[in-house]
């Protein structure tokens, strides 16, 4: 058989037939996809892949934070920085001394900062007086005190002997100032066998003296 001349076989055209149905169909669902796609339709389009079963990312939320920026960063303003403290021009210093023997603090000299000192920061002052330590320290106030390991305070640089359990005892401090603690010394060698009635009488009450050389020239002449 002949097969005609405008008309092909029946397999050619089905074939023919075919390939133009495909290419209908892809282009039809190509600008399907791309409307549904579009910007405008965004959530037609969401629903439609969910429809079909495909998951699809979600948008990001207009309201939805975004990384917070660190202090001070993206704001354009340089944070404040705080003044170093320094020793005012009316600050006042006051010394102390801590006399370690007797446990006393006594403030020795008070007054206003020296040319030297103002402007200093705390470092700054703790170099230029490197004895000293610093306790407190303020634009109007400088506190600085020291330790002393080898005398008592003036009260109690005093002494005082007394009579006590038949012994003469040497105390540190004034039997006369009732405001200071008298703090033992040791025992003499003088008993009350050493003494007349008169210095027993003295003693038993204790008596004070302005220092320690004071009250050994005291015992010397005790008993004469």
């Amino acid at each position: 058989m002949v097969a005609s001349r405008t008309g092909g076989t029946p397999g050619r055209r089905r074939l023919v037939s075919g390939f133009l149905a495909l290419a209908a169909f892809v282009l039809v669902a190509f600008l399907v996809a791309r409307l549904l796609t579009h910007p405008q339709f965004g959530e037609w389009t969401t629903a439609f892949w969910r429809l079909l079963g495909v998951r699809t990312p979600s948008a990001p939320s207009e309201t939805e934070p975004g990384p917070l920026a660190a202090p001070g960063q993206g704001d354009g303003a340089e944070q404040p920085t705080e003044s170093p403290v320094v020793v005012g021009p009316d600050a006042v210093f006051v010394w102390s001394v801590v006399y370690e023997s007797c446990g006393c603090t006594q403030v020795i000299a008070q007054g206003k900062a020296a040319s030297g000192q103002v402007g200093l920061d705390r470092s700054g002052l703790a170099r230029l007086i490197p004895d000293w330590e610093i306790v407190t320290f303020s634009p109007t106030l400088v506190e600085a005190r020291r330790a002393d390991f080898t005398s008592m305070c003036p009260r109690h640089s005093k002494r005082t002997l007394k009579l006590e359990e038949g012994r003469v005892m040497l105390y540190a401090g004034s039997v006369q100032d009732p405001d200071v603690r008298l703090i033992l010394i040791g025992p003499t060698e003088v008993t009350e066998d050493d003494l007349s009635p008169e210095e027993a009488a003295i003693l038993r009450e204790g008596r004070a003296f302005a220092n320690q050389e004071q009250a050994l020239r005291f015992l010397e002449g005790l008993g004469d």
